[in-house]
């Protein structure tokens, strides 16, 4: 895989301001005005604005993983569109398994059986081979890659949660079959949902047709004051504790930055022109020393080829502030990416027009994800958010590993790194769990 290519921009078009509607630039309002003309759907790459899939052919869909984010992913599909059903799913858990049968069967009124709901780590093969059109992955991000190349190699379209793996050698296995997803035609759209709101998207529409100019910094969070956790039962081996209490050990879930943070930083790369950074630099430390062996606040400046530093913060401790945000600063304004854009001076200059009473509501994002999968595939016009995903994957592993090391990461070496997380998880047995965190500037990772 070459590096030009992975950097490739999905972005058509030049950012030249041309004629049509009017914006106020840096000087007050009352005074200067540019005019500039606002990109097309086809210039940005952004898929139709739809509220509702179109009607079609009767799609059947398979599930693997069984979670809150399968079993929730399963029901804003059914919320997409008419003539879509689940007809398979599979979990490693049976108690996961049972709970998501019952929720697709009551609140979403499918008709799973006992025959479709498949248990087991390579159950997942049973749903691929069952009569479907589609899958949803959604199991601890461990598994994705393996998961995510079965089904494109079964000829399947894919829906896959966030990150897309745990380490680079993960993400290059997912960048091989979104191109094998590419040669057969297949629809990849990815857990990265903010990219499908509607608020973003024309958000994004102004700052790539120029509004705030070119973006010289900004920042972005995922900082919360708790995030779940699983004590662990005496009965449970060291592979099902793990599975369950996923989030909390990198070598499921790829630490705070790939599983949390990793939405922020997609919606930066996106507005950035769906850029990498060239260098990342950032430090962490774990907080809860009894539960798993993760961190538990990371901090990481990141530097693009423009010399524009973004800083990328996430935290996930008690009675501590919440902010879930994005920001970036540009020659001429400001915006929160979300959907209002400020000038220098702080006045605001442009906002999103949310729909009022009367007039319907905002589609959920997590539906309008799904909106957008069904479209692409009954339409046949695929769409594959794969290499967007991967991208914001490795830039969050950057982040991390630039913590977990105590020096800087440059791109070149994240793409070319082969840093595995271990252990692997094959069966629901006894596993050495390695309990202790990486340590900055110890090279084992411990003391």
């Amino acid at each position: 895989m070459k590096r030009r290519d992975f950097l490739s921009t999905t972005v058509a078009g030049s950012s030249l301001i041309l004629g049509g509607s009017s914006l106020l630039n840096s000087c007050s309002p009352t005074e200067k005005k540019e005019e500039y003309r606002l990109k097309t759907n086809e210039e940005l790459n952004l898929p139709p604005s739809l509220d509702k899939a179109p009607d079609g052919k009767a799609l059947r869909f398979g599930l693997i993983g069984c979670g809150g984010r399968g079993t929730g992913a399963a029901l804003n599909l059914l919320a997409a569109g008419n003539d879509l059903s689940i007809v398979a799913i599979a979990d490693i858990l049976p108690d996961k398994l049972e709970a998501c049968k019952n929720a697709l069967n009551g609140k979403g009124k499918q008709s799973i059986t006992e025959k479709n709901a498949y248990l087991g780590f390579d159950a997942y093969k049973k749903v691929l081979d069952s009569d479907i059109d589609a899958v949803i992955i959604a199991l601890p991000p461990r598994f994705h890659p393996a998961m995510f190349e079965a089904a494109i190699q079964a000829g399947k379209h894919a829906f896959v949660e966030k990150p897309f793996a745990v380490d680079a050698p993960g993400v290059r296995k997912v960048m091989l079959a979104a191109k094998q997803a590419d040669q057969k035609g297949l629809s990849v759209v990815c857990g990265t949902q903010r990219r499908h709101g509607k608020n973003y998207q024309e958000t994004y529409r102004q700052v790539a047709s120029g509004l705030i100019g070119d973006i010289v910094g900004g920042s972005c969070y995922w900082c919360i004051g708790y995030e779940w956790s699983i004590k662990r039962r005496p009965e449970w081996s060291d592979a099902e504790y793990m599975i369950r209490d996923w989030m909390h050990f990198p070598s499921l879930s790829g630490d705070y930055t790939a599983s949390n943070l990793i939405h922020n930083i997609d919606v930066i790369s996106w507005f950035m022109g769906n850029k990498a950074p060239v260098s990342a630099m950032g430090f962490g430390a774990k907080v809860h020393p009894n539960i798993g062996n993760k961190y538990d606040f990371f901090a990481v400046d990141y530097v693009f080829d423009n010399k524009a530093h973004i800083g990328g913060y996430c935290r996930a401790i008690e009675m501590c502030s919440r902010n879930i945000s994005e920001f970036l600063i540009g020659t001429k304004g400001n915006t929160n990416c979300t959907d209002t854009i400020w000038d220098p001076e702080g006045n605001e200059i442009w906002k999103y027009p949310y729909k009022k009473d009367g007039d319907g509501k905002e589609i959920d994002h997590y539906v309008r994800e799904h909106i957008d999968w069904v479209n692409a595939i009954r339409t046949n016009k695929p769409l594959n958010d794969a290499y967007d995903m991967a991208r914001s994957t490795l830039i969050c592993l950057m982040g991390r590993d630039s913590a977990y090391t105590g020096q800087t990461i440059t791109w070149d070496e994240i793409m070319a790194s082969d840093y595995a997380l271990e252990p692997e998880l094959t069966q629901l047995g006894k596993m050495d769990v390695p309990m202790y965190q990486p340590l900055p500037g110890v090279p084992s990772g411990n003391v």
